[in-house]
């Protein structure tokens, strides 16, 4: 396979793999599967990588993991209000605010984390 071949290749594995992602930030998931898989499920994982890279003193993924943690947190709340626009569920509405304050407290959330990490890696 050829240099052009194969970054085409390459480009194709992963747009198929953030298909999903793609989909749930054009609105085009339901509702319960962005909330409770993309949000619920996927903050516990990150949290609880988080947590432990804190734990573990490891500094370098705990950076790593902020800017994860930042970029999701931007396409979250995106993808969550847009599919609570395109659903007939009761719970839209109140998916839409919470998708606000998970946006307003990841903000606040990453700005101090952040401080703190650059703290501590300056004290030593």
């Amino acid at each position: 396979m050829t240099g052009p071949d194969r970054r085409r290749g390459l480009r194709t594995a992963i747009a198929a793999l953030v298909a999903p992602e793609i989909r749930a930030w054009n609105g085009e998931r339901p509702l319960p599967v962005v909330f409770w898989l993309y949000g619920v499920a996927a903050s516990v994982v990150l949290g609880t990588l988080y947590a432990t890279s804190v734990f573990l003193e490891q500094h370098r993924l705990e950076q790593g993991l902020l800017l994860l943690f930042a970029a999701y947190s931007i396409w979250l709340p995106v993808s969550i209000w847009r599919s609570a626009l395109r659903s007939t569920s009761p719970w839209a509405v109140p998916a839409r605010w919470l998708s606000l304050a998970w946006g307003a407290n990841a903000f606040l959330l990453l700005g101090f984390r952040q401080l703190d990490l650059i703290a501590r890696c300056l004290a030593g």
